[in-house]
């Protein structure tokens, strides 16, 4: 008897300590975070000058935003919008794909030439009055010497202008890998750095040299984008990820082994 009681009593404290051991409390989530709290303002066409929500660059000069849009040029100064266009400036196209401001002069990259541009006036660059390559023209930069580099669309590869002078590079004349010339920038020390449809190039003054997927850990060679932080390290965007390089490791950041969406 005293035996069939201690084994009553040994079953009901299991039960009762898996039924403890069962209960779960509810996680309660955090409810999203609205896109007005993560953004101090949103700017498009319903509700600014803006003259076309798709924005392929910004730059600011001093307070003011120098926009790049697929249906013109827009400056902002926090105030005033103004926008330009072929129908009331001298802008060769209304696709502007890049800006880069040297001085008083803006540097306007279009799909139908190059065009400098000082607050009033407009010069115009393109195959018919200029060595520039191809009129299509997607990235800009400024060097250490302010010399502006100019990378084309498919066709035209990389040129040079130090406001008189042009030096066209493309792989029938030099170590450039490929004539499409996605981004350019300029590393602490000067070099220049090409990403390009067939990897990424850094020319020293002299010579290229490349780094694709063959050669090197960057995941793919279709580059998208370079840029350089303050330690000189380069931030390489592809169809492969994200890949940063120090000058000797690599490191690939992809959906699979970060926070990145794609």
């Amino acid at each position: 008897m005293k035996k069939s009681y201690l084994h009553l009593l040994f079953i009901y404290l299991l039960v009762l300590s898996c039924s403890k051991e069962a209960t779960v409390t509810p996680i309660v989530e955090a409810p999203p975070v609205a896109p007005s709290t993560i953004f101090e303002q949103i700017f498009n066409t319903s509700n600014s000058g803006l003259i076309d929500n798709n924005i392929n660059a910004i730059e600011f000069s001093s307070n003011l935003a120098k926009i790049a849009t697929n249906n013109g040029y827009v400056t902002f100064d926090g105030n005033i919008w103004i926008v330009l266009t072929t129908a009331n400036s001298s802008l060769p196209s209304n696709k502007i794909n890049a800006i880069k401001t040297s001085g008083s002069i803006t540097w306007l990259a279009t799909d139908n030439g190059l065009v400098s541009y000082d607050g009033t006036l407009m010069a115009i660059y393109n195959m018919s009055n200029s060595p520039l390559p191809l009129n299509n023209i997607r990235s800009l930069a400024l060097d250490l010497a302010n010399n502006l580099w100019i990378g084309t669309f498919n066709g035209g590869g990389l040129a040079k202008f130090d406001g008189i002078n042009w030096n066209v590079y493309t792989p029938g004349n030099s170590n450039l890998p490929n004539n499409s010339v996605a981004s350019i920038t300029k590393d602490n020390i000067g070099n220049i750095w090409v990403g390009t449809a067939n990897g990424i190039s850094m020319f020293d003054g002299v010579n290229f040299t490349n780094y694709n997927n063959s050669n090197s850990p960057l995941p793919n060679s279709n580059v998208y984008c370079v840029t350089i932080d303050s330690n000189n390290v380069k931030w390489i965007g592809s169809n492969g990820g994200l890949t940063r390089f120090d000058g000797v490791n690599w490191q690939t950041y992809n959906m699979q082994n970060s926070g990145l969406p794609l």
